[in-house]
């Protein structure tokens, strides 16, 4: 009996024993998951410190300066010196070495034309046309590609007054008229709006419009502004507001860039143009 009782108190003993080791073990066990969630506070500011945000791009820094000036649509020949890729033209190409030189691009790369934007035509590969202007900022950063665009890019609004003559269209356009645009008013009318169509423009500012009679009296030449045309070309109308009082008779219309005034067949092979003015 007495080997049965001590086999009982050993095996109770045990049993004690392996509850007690439970308890002392258990709060670690079941507290270790809720402690794995908490991250040393500074470990984590190092981490978030050593690794980039990949929903947040990082600026890539330029260290020149300077900028490209949308002027319109063109292209032209030769005097290629470089290119980039993508269709915005590169910032860090647009230096005062380059200063009014020529960059053109199309979707997918740019070109640069060690030329002056305004001398840049008669190519056949159209494309956006920029000229550089550099930065003058003291060494202010650029941002990567950021194109300039101003003058030229207003719509055109003519105004509500009667149009005393139009021969524009909206078919396809070529430039260089092949005969002068004239017309004909039978009595005395103030002239308030002239434009001229420029699509094709090469990337050239506008000009100069005016009017001469069939008498040799001259009207103007007045200096046009730019309005954007279809597709967004810059400078594609030029347009003047004269308020010149004419009188009657035959006129022609001058432009001082025949060269880039659009024309087609339906206009009888001259410029485009459209006129607004009130009767006297």
């Amino acid at each position: 009996m007495k080997k049965n009782s001590d086999c009982v108190i050993s095996n109770i003993s045990i049993m004690l024993l392996l509850v007690f080791i439970t308890f002392q073990i258990s709060p670690i066990i079941w507290t270790s998951p809720a402690m794995s969630q908490q991250e040393d506070p500074q470990n984590v500011k190092v981490e978030s410190s050593n690794k980039p945000d990949s929903s947040t791009s990082v600026p890539v820094e330029s260290t020149a300066s300077g900028g490209w000036r949308l002027v319109g649509a063109g292209d032209c020949t030769g005097r290629d010196v470089s290119g980039s890729t993508g269709p915005n033209p590169d910032n860090l190409k647009c230096t005062d070495a380059f200063r009014d030189q020529t960059a053109v691009c199309w979707e997918q790369s740019c070109t640069y034309k060690n030329i002056e934007t305004g001398s840049c035509t008669g190519g056949t590969s159209i494309g956006q046309m920029y000229t550089c202007v550099p930065n003058d900022s003291g060494g202010k950063k650029a941002d990567s590609v950021t194109p300039i665009i101003s003058k030229g890019m207003q719509p055109l609004t003519p105004p509500s007054d009667h149009v005393i003559y139009t021969n524009g269209n909206n078919r396809a356009v070529q430039n260089g008229p092949k005969r002068a645009t004239t017309f004909v008013i039978d009595s005395p009318h103030l002239v308030t709006f002239i434009y001229t169509y420029h699509y094709l423009n090469g990337g050239k500012l506008p000009g100069k419009i005016g009017l001469k009679h069939a008498d040799g009296t001259i009207y103007g030449p007045w200096r046009a502004e730019g309005a954007i045309g279809p597709g967004g070309i810059p400078n594609a109308y030029w347009f003047v507001l004269p308020y010149v009082e004419l009188k009657a008779g035959n006129y022609t219309v001058t432009d001082s860039d025949a060269e880039t005034w659009s024309y087609n067949r339906r206009s009888s092979n001259a410029g485009f143009v459209v006129i607004h003015g009130i009767r006297r």
